[in-house]
């Protein structure tokens, strides 16, 4: 497969530093206290947001640009862990460090009843998989000080969609969906149900695109 090339990654350093900062800087007990009990970090640089994360044709950050941003995320990350230890309470916090998709990483907290919102976010396959720190360059040091687990990182697909009309435009459009999920389909993926509120049981297939580690103290 061919990538694009991508272009000014000293112009995307510098939006990396700015956004580290930005998130350092950031007043994270009020914000907790006062909003959702909840809260994450996650660097939106373009070309690797939206759809291109996804779709296979942008390269994932790597070399300088992939230790700027895991660097930045990690400061973030003990910044936070400092400012949630002054609160003298239970807190959720963890680093999502995706692989090989690493610009989705990020830094997710909560506090109160919040806590075990992020906790069911991943599918954890049964392979017993070690986290090998020196696969991620000189920031490696520093994560082999956190604990991690192994989880997928998965598209998820709902099958009914196919049979809205709402989300297709035309006929035409629904049928290429459909040839679509065709392809899709002979990939190895996994079924699973979600139960909505009012009992309505919902059927989802998940695709794996990589891994996601997910570490902290």
């Amino acid at each position: 497969m061919s990538f694009k090339k991508i272009r000014g990654h000293r112009r995307r350093h510098r939006q990396i530093e700015k956004w580290r900062q930005n998130y350092l800087s950031i007043d994270l007990t009020d914000y907790l206290l006062t909003e959702q009990e909840r809260c994450y970090a996650k660097c939106r640089l373009y070309p690797w947001t939206g759809s291109n994360s996804t779709i296979g044709v942008i390269p994932w950050p790597k070399g300088k640009t992939k230790q700027k941003l895991l660097n930045a995320l990690f400061d973030i990350y003990k910044n936070w862990k400092l400012k949630l230890d002054d609160l003298r309470q239970p807190y959720y916090l963890k680093f999502w460090l995706y692989d090989p998709r690493v610009s989705e990483s990020e830094v997710v907290c909560a506090i109160g009843k919040s806590i075990d919102f992020y906790k069911e976010v991943f599918f954890k396959p049964d392979d017993g998989r070690e986290f090998k720190p020196d696969n991620f360059g000189h920031i490696g040091k520093e994560f082999a000080n956190l604990n991690w687990n192994h989880f997928l990182d998965e598209w998820h697909y709902e099958p009914s969609e196919l049979d809205n009309t709402e989300f297709y435009p035309s006929l035409v459009e629904k049928e290429k969906a459909k040839k679509k999920f065709n392809k899709f389909l002979k990939r190895p993926h996994r079924i699973y149900n979600y139960q909505e509120e009012d009992g309505e049981i919902r059927e989802f297939l998940a695709f794996k695109q990589g891994d996601v580690w997910v570490g902290g103290k």
